[in-house]
């Protein structure tokens, strides 16, 4: 499903924000596009290669990884946010119940389709 959300996102993100907002944005989808490979499938990729290489010693570890992933999504999640803002600050509220709602609708999507193929 985060695949698929992943691949979608470029050319969602402004049909969305029209839908929400009544707003158009124009998104650079090949900047966003190497955006997503920079912060999604480069780390993937090293991810897999790592754990394929040394996978003797990344079982030793294996229990702090999932700590170690939130700590770097939380590190990159406030680096985008200290650099937008003033954006985020300009939008209000607004941007805050948009993001509220993205969530709760991946939660609900991600819920019924474990319900739907009893997973």
């Amino acid at each position: 499903m985060t695949s698929i959300n992943t691949r979608l996102a470029p050319f969602l993100t402004p049909l969305l924000t029209y839908l929400y907002l009544r707003t158009s944005v124009d998104v650079d989808i090949s900047s966003m596009f190497m955006s997503i490979i920079q912060v999604v499938i480069i780390p993937i990729g090293l991810g897999l290669i790592v754990n394929r290489l040394f996978e003797k010693h990344i079982q030793k570890i294996r229990y702090c990884l999932p700590a170690v992933s939130v700590t770097s999504i939380c590190l990159i999640v406030a680096a985008v946010v200290s650099h937008n803002s003033e954006k985020i600050l300009s939008t209000g509220a607004i941007i805050f119940v948009i993001v509220i709602l993205h969530n709760l609708l991946g939660y609900l999507c991600g819920y019924l389709i474990g319900s739907l193929f009893n997973m």
